[in-house]
């Protein structure tokens, strides 16, 4: 009888639609997880020891976590990190947005697409409430918004959109990373491994549409272009794209600082 082990190492698997082109088989020791925040504090705790994590909040662990050439970029609009606003983009000044608690970099490009490219300065409140005159969504909430929101809310901007008029660049969400302290060969196995589920969600990737896009309740058609406009394996233009958005940040600090 063949005994089955699992790989040693323990793997954050967040369950956004975005990431379903990354799922590995059932030899890695996977864990659910239901939000970037989350599965930030997990790496944090030492409970994970990869994932695919925020861009900002994997800067911040760049000293445990290895970066690794996948993640979630956009080319230019994403559709899944959406503000829903009252008002038009133009007329925030003074607005009281109502942020997500589940990532940091997309909180982090709102603020920086506001206050230092457009010169804005509304009142940002962590969580949502019923005074929202806007509110910052992500992920399948934000790609599957209901009609009463779209209704409260009838004005929507696409962050990534935005930040590429700005500065001409895809747009880093999120990047695969892998604990230090994990063995050469096992940062390498994980890396062909994301490289494999890549690969064979491409090539079933009609198949595996059809069904997320029932599970969401949108059209294979609307989920289709949504993986369109998605970038999983980095290059080097984003590289240099998360570089640019990192520098722009430690330049808004400073000036905060001032």
């Amino acid at each position: 009888m063949k005994i089955r082990i699992n790989y040693p190492v323990r793997v954050g698997e967040l369950s956004y639609i975005n990431t379903v082109p990354f799922r590995l088989d059932s030899r890695w020791n996977i864990t659910p997880c239901p939000s970037p925040r989350l599965l930030t504090r997990w790496a944090e705790e030492g409970r994970v020891d990869a994932g695919v994590l925020s861009a900002v909040d994997g800067w911040r662990l760049d000293n445990e976590f290895e970066p690794l050439p996948y993640g979630i970029a956009a080319r230019r609009q994403v559709r899944s990190v959406i503000l829903f606003s009252r008002r038009p983009w133009s007329q925030l000044g003074g607005a009281v947005i109502g942020l997500t608690d589940q990532s940091a970099t997309s909180v982090r490009l709102l603020r920086l697409l506001l206050e230092t490219r457009d010169g804005q300065r509304p009142v940002f409140r962590e969580g949502l409430a019923e005074d929202d005159e806007a509110r910052l969504l992500i992920g399948d909430q934000a790609l599957t918004p209901t009609p009463g929101l779209v209704a409260e809310f009838p004005h929507q901007t696409d962050l990534a959109a935005e930040w590429n008029r700005w500065q001409g660049q895809p747009f880093v969400f999120a990047r695969w990373r892998v604990r230090r302290t994990v063995a050469d060969f096992w940062r390498r196995e994980l890396g062909e491994a994301l490289g494999s589920a890549l690969d064979h969600f491409e090539r079933n990737r009609a198949n595996v549409v059809r069904q997320s896009a029932r599970s969401l309740r949108l059209s294979s058609m609307e989920l289709s272009a949504y993986f369109d406009g998605l970038t999983y394996r980095l290059t080097d233009e984003e590289t240099a794209a998360e570089e640019r958005f990192r520098t722009l940040l430690r330049a808004s600090t400073s000036e905060v600082a001032r």
